[in-house]
């Protein structure tokens, strides 16, 4: 019998290390989440840009909040007014459970937005349902919607060599071929997709340059990846 208690005491380290684990990232990311907030700022000209988000428009993971996704769009169009309302941890349906009307128009809207979802394993039809609610009050007080998710959920230093490096970027690719699908039949609706296949994601190739100290958010390098692809997107209506 004493293979059994062997046995039953591995089981018990496995999973106790797998609970240490994942308490240690929580607690690195309640770290970069204190060491920063939301990049706002009052622009010198009439334009103005609403960024409804998680921890990516929150900026999580930045050592300085204008290195943050926000922060490089108003260092880059600074006659643009930035109000920033994102929250960490939100997925699409609490924000348009939050969203039910805007008292303001915007010239551009960008949803940072969508990671949670892929972690929660929220099915693809609900998602696009909740994108379809917010689409209904956003559009009318916007000239563009830009909705751009995080990249390769499953690409993250934090399940790397686990299942849910699997199930996370199978969830991602199709989780974003639902958004591009969605871009394709709503007008003024941008689809920036991050995604990357991780034999050429840099996040995956390099995260000792890309990832912040918790394994799963970008740190300063890599919201600026993310910025210039989404760049050429604000250009368009924000001018050069």
């Amino acid at each position: 019998m004493q293979w059994l208690w062997i046995i039953g005491f591995l089981i018990v380290l496995i999973i106790g290390i797998g609970i240490f684990t994942d308490t240690f990232r929580l607690v690195k990311t309640i770290f970069l989440i204190s060491g920063t907030s939301p990049y706002e700022q009052t622009g010198t000209g009439t334009q103005k840009l609403l960024i409804l988000g998680d921890s990516t428009g929150y900026g999580t993971g930045v050592k300085d909040k204008k290195n943050s996704v926000a922060g490089r769009i108003g260092i880059d169009f600074p006659t643009v007014t930035i109000t920033n309302n994102s929250v960490n941890g939100r997925r699409l349906d609490q924000l348009a459970d939050q969203i039910t009307s805007l008292d303001t128009s915007y010239d551009v809207i960008l949803l940072q937005i969508g990671g949670n979802d892929i972690l929660g394993k929220r099915p693809i039809a609900d998602v696009v349902a909740d994108l379809g609610r917010l689409y209904t009050v956003l559009a009318p007080k916007t000239k563009q919607i830009i909705l751009m998710p995080a990249g390769n959920v499953g690409g993250a230093v934090a399940f790397i060599g686990t299942e849910k490096a699997v199930v996370y970027q199978q969830l991602s690719r199709e989780y974003y071929a639902a958004f591009s699908a969605f871009a394709d039949t709503h007008p003024n609706f941008t689809f920036v997709d991050l995604f990357e296949e991780p034999a050429v994601d840099p996040f995956v190739l390099h995260p000792e340059l890309y990832v912040s100290i918790d394994g799963l958010h970008p740190n300063d390098a890599g919201y600026e990846y993310w910025y210039k692809t989404l760049r050429p997107s604000l250009v368009r209506y924000f001018g050069n």
